[in-house]
């Protein structure tokens, strides 16, 4: 029998087994990783809206004072403007006053050179006339300055707002920017996170697709005999649960040692590709198929009575035989009092029977 074709170079499946699970481990930190980033960044973004709202409602309470500022301005102008109509009212009364004063003058020397008392009583209803437009003005001036101290304190008191809302709005641009600057950092938070995810996933695709080729074997792709007798194990349990039948080959290649001695390792190593391909042709995908030893393969059949495994593994050998190689196969059925290791051992010896029935050296009969 040919040892198999290992390449020392590659990792054992245990150790493939373990760098997947690192690679998993991997996995699962980056994906718990880009979780936390997305809570952080969704942290983030509802900070970003909480500063949002309240720039808002710092922009309505800014308006509010623009508003208010405005119509103290108004009211200030329509003061200024009664004050400017006080003063002027105020100067009409001190000239009606000074035009008075000036006739009661004309009139009281008038009348000390006539001697007469009517022009005398009218400079006295003018001077009478001059001192009411007098208090008249004052009081005119007073209300004015009264109306100028009112303007300023309504002009004092929009700067003050103006300014307050100028402030107000400063802020809302201040939170309008952190919140911003918490959402790009949420966005880059994500896309980090999204980054981790990819990267775990092909951790994750990458320790399963080691997994699965520390299965199987090297050279030809079948089961390994350690994977193979572990899948042997879950068919025979589920046909012991659901009574089903099950049927067990035991494939020998025929004269691979002469290849290898006539032609090279090379040219035997393609005779056992070439046997693990006619096999797996004429198989089921889930039924097992894997590597036993150097030029030993077992094939196990579910769900078929002995003729039909039979002819399913006569298919594979006229198939083999196309290539221009031949094998010798055993069959077993399946017993609930078996074990892997019975199962295989009675269909090992059924092949060998089969042989001995030929002939040491002879042509194998490809008919069972």
């Amino acid at each position: 029998m040919a040892p198999n074709a290992v390449d020392p170079t590659r990792h054992s499946a245990p150790q493939q087994e373990s760098d997947g699970e690192r690679r998993d481990r991997a996995g699962d930190e980056r994906g718990a990783s880009g979780a936390r980033r997305d809570r952080v960044g969704d942290a983030r973004d509802v900070a970003g809206d909480e500063r949002d709202q309240d720039g808002a409602h710092r922009d309505r309470l800014a308006d509010l004072r623009d508003g208010e500022g405005d119509e103290r301005n108004e009211r200030a102008r329509v003061r200024d403007v009664l004050a400017q109509r006080r003063d002027l009212a105020g100067q009409h009364r001190d000239r009606a006053a000074e035009e008075r004063d000036r006739a009661a003058d004309g009139w009281e020397a008038d009348a000390g050179l006539s001697q007469g008392s009517t022009l005398e009583g009218r400079g006295v209803l003018a001077r009478r006339g001059s001192a009411a437009d007098r208090v008249d003005a004052r009081q005119d001036r007073e209300a004015g300055a009264r109306e100028r101290a009112l303007a300023k304190e309504d002009r004092d008191t929009a700067t003050s707002d103006r300014r307050a809302s100028s402030e107000e709005r400063s802020d809302s641009h201040a939170d309008r920017d952190l919140a911003l600057g918490d959402r790009t950092s949420g966005a880059a938070q994500r896309s980090s996170a999204e980054l981790d995810r990819t990267s775990s996933d092909a951790d994750r695709a990458s320790a399963a697709d080691e997994r699965r080729l520390s299965h199987l074997d090297e050279l030809t792709g079948v089961s390994s005999r350690g994977a193979g007798l572990f899948e042997l194990t879950h068919v025979m349990a589920r046909s012991r649960r659901e009574d089903h039948a099950l049927m067990l080959a035991f494939v020998d290649a025929d004269h691979l040692k002469a290849t290898n001695d006539a032609l090279g390792h090379e040219a035997g190593d393609r005779l056992l590709v070439g046997l693990a391909a006619a096999l797996s042709a004429h198989q089921r995908s889930y039924d097992v198929i894997m590597r036993y030893g150097g030029d030993e393969f077992v094939c196990a059949i579910s769900d078929v009575s002995p003729a039909m495994a039979q002819e399913r593994m006569q298919h594979a050998s006229d198939a083999f035989a196309a290539t221009g190689g031949t094998f010798t196969y055993g069959l077993a059925q399946w017993t609930p009092d078996d074990t892997t290791q019975t199962l295989i051992n009675r269909a090992d010896a059924a092949m060998y029977a089969k042989r001995g029935q030929r002939g040491a050296g002879a042509t194998p009969d490809r008919h069972p």
